[in-house]
C-alpha cells in the first residue's frame, strides 16, 4: 500500500484510559482508542482475537454485533 514504516506512539494513559496513534513515516495516519469495559458486557458476548495474526498476541473484546450495538444507543 506504500506506506511505509508503520509504528504504535502511546498518546495518553489512564488507568482505565489509553491513547495510541500508528503512524505511517512519522506522520499520524489513525488514532487508536482504549477503554476498560466495565460490567454489562455478558461472558457470551466476549470474543478473543488476534492481533497482527500472531498466537502470542491476543485481546479479549465484545464482538462485533455487541460493538455495533452500543453505537445505536444515545448518549
Amino acid at each position: 500500500m506504500g506506506l511505509g514504516t508503520l509504528e504504535l506512539q502511546k498518546y495518553a494513559e489512564e488507568p482505565d484510559f489509553a491513547k495510541h496513534w500508528v503512524l505511517a513515516n512519522q506522520k499520524p495516519l489513525f488514532s487508536i482508542d482504549l477503554t476498560k469495559i466495565a460490567g454489562g458486557v455478558l461472558e457470551a458476548e466476549i470474543v478473543e482475537k488476534q492481533i497482527a495474526n500472531t498466537a502470542e498476541k491476543t485481546v479479549r473484546t465484545p464482538n462485533q454485533n455487541y460493538l455495533l450495538f452500543q453505537k445505536l444507543e444515545p448518549s
